[in-house]
């Protein structure tokens, strides 16, 4: 099903600590990561460019706009700092407080840029004037991960207190909010197909699938040994990315085990901290490890070498 890229060999190698975020253009892999440094990788070398950011605190988050060409960097002292990519340059800088950024997204209804913090705050810029416009407190524990539904109009937040919140993408509204996962939700993604379906992941290791018109849930699976900090759809696929040093592949439909990929198939060897899709068939997975790889989808795979996923897998947190 997925294996590393024949031309990226391992990995990409060069940061000096733990890769917790990272982004794509397509043409270009943005990397966050403990040594507190973002820089740029070439898709088609694998190898590092020019563009280098060093930030004064740790990195935790990434969001390209693409439009604007500008790159958005959300810091654990509380910063955002948002670049020209192009000109290489930092066009604005926020200070928006002392609670880390976990989380940045683009609200594709009213032009402006989302970023969730430790305590549960959501503040809002403009996207063109680049200017703070206010702040949504949310009272929800730290807010790792902010999704819109592929039509814009509503968006997902995940609660480090187990909640999850669905909210309107105009007016802020909550349409929802109901709770998830023991001990708090780390991720969640939209339905391609039905903006009313939802998939969640938290620290209870569980994958959870939602229909948010009858609040309630679907499906869940003991999907990983320990806390999930990543979701990311491929095709008719869920791939889950988690502290346990594994990435899962899962039958979007019924959740059915597809494909294990951990260090016995050229993975990692600590916490997978984060996916980034490449197109339809590709993704890069980042590291504990200090190491970003680059999967692709292959069409001679043998599903029997990965029967026994979900064989003995214990509830852990």
């Amino acid at each position: 099903m997925f294996e590393l890229a024949d031309n990226f060999k391992e990995s990409f190698q060069g940061h000096s600590g733990a890769i917790y975020y990272c982004v794509s253009d397509q043409k270009h892999l943005y990397s966050a990561s403990g040594d507190k440094h973002v820089v740029r990788w070439d898709l088609t070398t694998g190898e590092q460019d020019q563009f280098v950011i060093k930030t004064e605190s740790t990195p935790y988050t990434l969001l390209i706009d693409g439009e604007n060409n500008y790159l958005w960097i959300g810091l654990a002292s509380g910063d955002i700092h948002v670049i020209d990519i192009e000109n290489k340059i930092e066009v604005k800088f926020f200070k928006v407080g002392k609670s880390s950024i976990f989380a940045l997204a683009k609200n594709p209804k009213n032009n402006q840029i989302l970023a969730g913090d430790k305590d549960g705050n959501i503040h809002l810029f403009d996207r063109e004037n680049l200017n703070y416009l206010s702040t949504l407190p949310l009272d929800c524990g730290k807010i790792r991960r902010i999704n819109f539904d592929n039509q814009g109009t509503k968006f997902s937040v995940c609660g480090g207190n187990g909640s999850i919140l669905i909210l309107n993408a105009e007016d802020y509204q909550i349409l929802n909010k109901f709770p998830g996962h023991e001990g708090g939700t780390t991720a969640s993604i939209f339905s391609p197909e039905n903006n009313n379906l939802l998939y969640t992941a938290g620290k209870d290791a569980h994958i959870k699938l939602w229909d948010l018109n009858l609040e309630k849930c679907l499906i869940s699976i003991p999907a990983h040994n320990y806390v999930i900090y990543d979701l990311i759809i491929l095709d008719d696929l869920l791939i889950s990315a988690s502290r346990d040093k594994s990435i899962k592949i899962w039958d979007l439909d019924t959740l059915n085990p597809v494909q294990k990929l951990g260090v016995k198939n050229k993975g990692h060897n600590f916490s997978v901290n984060a996916l980034t899709a490449i197109g339809t068939f590709r993704f890069v997975s980042c590291s504990d490890d200090k190491k970003l790889k680059y999967w692709t989808k292959i069409d001679n795979f043998d599903p029997n070498v990965f029967a026994d996923i979900i064989t003995n897998i214990s509830r852990k947190k």
